[in-house]
This record gives C-alpha cells, sequence and structure tokens, in this order.
C-alpha cells in the first residue's frame, strides 16, 4: 500500500483506545502472573508490546493496583511505548478497574 493509501484508511477507522486491566492480586495463580516471564519477557510486557504495534490501536492506559502501579510505569518507560498514556489506580472489583480506565480513555 502507498502512503497515501495508509493515511486514507487511518483517517476513516474510529480512534481507538486499549484498557488493560491489571489490577488484580492472582489469587487463584499463587504469584503474579502478570510479571511472570515467558519466552523472556513478561506476559504483561507482551499484551502491551502487542498492542503498541497493533495498527488499530492509538492508545493504551493500564489500569493496576496501588502496589504495582510504580512497577507498571517502569514497564512502559523501558518498553518505550509510545501509545501507553496513563497507569492508573484500579478499583475495588475488575468492574470498577475497568470503568476508571474507560473513563480516562480519550
Amino acid at each position: 500500500m502507498s502512503v497515501l493509501s495508509d493515511k486514507l484508511r487511518k483517517l476513516r477507522r474510529p480512534f481507538c483506545t486499549m484498557v488493560v486491566v491489571a489490577a488484580g492480586e492472582s489469587t487463584r495463580m499463587g504469584e503474579d502472573k502478570l510479571f511472570m516471564e515467558f519466552g523472556g519477557r513478561t506476559v504483561l510486557a507482551r499484551t502491551l508490546l502487542a498492542l503498541e504495534n497493533c495498527d488499530s490501536v492509538d492508545e493504551i492506559i493500564l489500569v493496576s493496583r496501588a502496589d504495582r502501579m510504580d512497577d507498571c510505569a517502569a514497564l512502559c518507560q523501558s518498553l518505550i511505548l509510545s501509545k501507553a498514556h496513563k497507569v492508573l489506580l484500579g478499583g475495588q472489583t475488575r468492574s470498577q478497574s475497568a470503568l476508571a480506565g474507560v473513563t480516562e480513555a480519550s
């Protein structure tokens, strides 16, 4: 595809924000599954990189629990994610965490 047709295609699609709800405690797993290594990267890093590399995604909002906020922000910085706009504190439930992310979407 030409550069012009790529730009036209992007103009026709809606803006897309992906909310990654990563505020759980992983109690059933026994350890924090998002920071477990899988093939040399953490599960959360793989998720964020997949969204970063997706042409349909314009913005990433990451929702975390309080004790992982710094880790999540540091991960976004180390991966040099241009689409990761915010790291937010999650709520008491998954739905509250998802709502926190959605309300911050551009």
